[in-house]
């Protein structure tokens, strides 16, 4: 109960690195928190880009969470983009 996705968004595979960015801008949203934690690990099952890792990161560190670690479970590729 700590992030929430909050706007349905396009799939992100669909999408350019610039594209994808602003279409997470304001999709998850972390509420204020009654215990706060000091360190939360995000787990994600795929990364291209990093944007859904960035949105996400960016809500939690907006609600008070100090520090926020990253696990992805796979990398993906795509010709399209540019990392």
């Amino acid at each position: 109960d700590v992030l929430f996705r909050v706007e349905n968004t396009r799939a992100q595979k669909e999408l350019t690195r610039e594209a994808r960015q602003e279409n997470l801008m304001k999709a998850f949203y972390c509420p204020p928190l009654k215990k706060p934690y000091d360190t939360v690990i995000l787990v994600d099952d795929i990364y291209t880009t990093g944007s859904t890792a960035e949105s996400c990161t960016r809500a939690l560190l907006s609600a008070g969470i100090r520090t926020v670690w990253f696990l992805s479970l796979a990398i993906g590729h795509d010709d399209r983009i540019q990392l």
